[in-house]
């Protein structure tokens, strides 16, 4: 593991909840001599799955997120349940949230999405070779499956009408490495 860019003086947990930990921490940066408080979030990686059927489409979630109240247009995620891989989880939450499995998976890129205050990790696959699979949801989620063309998508994204930040980088990513034929 590298060596951090700072150091941590003391360290106060603030909350221990099911998924995320919070804590502040009082830290120093070498060569300097004042300190600085910082919140820190824990959070396990995430999956982030782009589901794309044989014709090209995409298949997105209409979710209900609560710390926004209101629901959003997505592609599906979830979080790695203790040590699973991301791409177990990929696979799992793809068939949760999407009643899809795919044949092929294809890692698209990693990112931190909020790396000022949280240690998530989200990664990013491509799903093909879709076939239907019945699964079963997590018991408090409100999900909608639709399919989208990807001008579809595109014009949702510059519409505003994706505001989920791992869709946008997912998709923007994707459009960059795989443009629609």
């Amino acid at each position: 593991m590298a060596k951090k860019p700072y150091i941590v003086l003391k360290r106060k947990w603030l909350h221990h909840g099911k998924r995320l930990q919070f804590c502040l921490d009082t830290i120093q940066v070498p060569g300097r001599s004042k300190t600085y408080t910082r919140e820190v979030i824990f959070h396990p990686e995430v999956a982030v799955i782009v589901p794309r059927l044989k014709n090209g489409n995409f298949i997105l979630i209409r979710q209900l997120r609560y710390g926004v109240a209101k629901y959003l247009w997505e592609f599906p995620a979830g979080t790695c349940d203790g040590k699973e891989s991301p791409l177990s989880c990929a696979k799992r939450e793809l068939i949760e949230e999407t009643h899809f499995q795919a044949k092929k998976f294809e890692k698209l890129i990693s990112f931190y999405p909020t790396p000022g205050v949280s240690t998530e990790l989200m990664h990013v696959f491509l799903a093909e070779m879709l076939s239907p699979k019945r699964g079963v949801p997590d018991e408090d989620e409100v999900i909608e499956v639709e399919e989208f063309t990807p001008k579809q998508v595109l014009q949702m994204v510059t519409t505003g009408k994706i505001e989920d930040a791992k869709t946008l980088v997912a998709f923007l990513y994707l459009l960059q490495v795989s443009p629609p034929k």
